[in-house]
């Protein structure tokens, strides 16, 4: 009984009080984590310079269909790793990550790291603390035909006015309820704290219902 809308973008093709005036008591925020997280440093809008999330967007849907010389990929989680692999099959020479973090200490799951090892990615973890003035360490590639930015996802609360947020952009809820701070609107998910896992979610979404 459950009916879906596709092509709905909530802001634009709806808004929340058209859904309230369409009778609905109850609202469920869970719009996720999408929004690419930005790197504070000149250059991001260079050509070449691909933000995770849109590079594996435009890949899936054809738009890209080969990625040239030396690619680098800055992060250490799993979005950076499925970046990194997308990288190798478009047509990489040579696909390196490069992130914050320890080998060890990298977010991403062990299995998705050691496969992408397994298909050639090279992994710089640790190092990249260098300072524009100061240079990156000796082994670090700084010439490359392509960046893919991969520091994580935040959520985007554009699309809905008066709800409030947390510190970090995600919808301020009542932690026994789930409830917002305006009557009969609910978030879950990413969309309130993240990262998180697709169990998570599903266990806040069955706790909204209830």
């Amino acid at each position: 009984g459950v009916k879906i809308k596709t092509n709905m973008k909530l802001g634009k093709n709806v808004t929340i009080e058209d859904l309230k005036k369409q009778g609905y008591a109850a609202i469920l925020l869970a719009t996720g984590a999408w929004k690419n997280a930005d790197l504070p440093i000149p250059g991001t809008d260079l050509r070449g310079v691909h933000q995770a999330l849109d590079f594996l967007k435009e890949v899936k849907i054809g738009g890209l269909k080969r990625i040239r010389g030396t690619v680098a990929v800055i992060g250490g989680g799993n979005v950076a790793f499925d970046a990194a692999r997308t990288a190798v099959r478009m047509g990489a020479q040579k696909v390196i990550v490069a992130c914050l973090e320890s080998r060890e200490a990298m977010p991403a799951y062990d299995w998705k790291v050691e496969i992408a090892e397994q298909e050639g990615v090279g992994i710089i973890g640790g190092k990249l603390s260098w300072t524009l003035e100061d240079g990156p360490d000796a082994d670090v590639p700084t010439e490359v035909y392509n960046v893919i930015i991969a520091i994580g996802q935040v959520p985007d609360a554009s699309f809905v006015e008066g709800v409030d947020l947390s510190e970090d952009g995600g919808f301020k809820i009542d932690s026994t309820t789930m409830a917002t701070n305006i009557e009969g609107i609910f978030a879950a998910g990413d969309a309130v704290k993240m990262p998180g896992t697709i169990v998570g979610a599903i266990a806040a979404g069955h706790a909204v219902a209830k």
